[in-house]
């Protein structure tokens, strides 16, 4: 629903036979996703380093005789 309210947004700026419409909304939907594929990588990278730092902090809290909490 949001790429075809863009959509029209665009179509009020720049009018348009309805033979490109089609192509317009499959051209929006295709930057949105490579947006969205843009910044779950982002996030999946940051995910796994704060991963990784908690569970060292998290075992040196707990580690005090032996190695075997992680």
């Amino acid at each position: 629903m949001g790429v075809c309210k863009e959509a029209q947004i665009v179509l009020e700026k720049y009018p348009q036979s309805c033979e490109g419409l089609f192509s317009l909304i499959m051209g929006i939907h295709t930057k949105k996703r490579r947006l969205h594929q843009a910044n779950f990588l982002l996030l999946h990278c940051y995910e796994n380093a704060l991963r990784s730092v908690l569970a060292v902090h998290i075992a040196n809290l707990h580690n005090v005789s032996c190695d075997d909490w992680f």
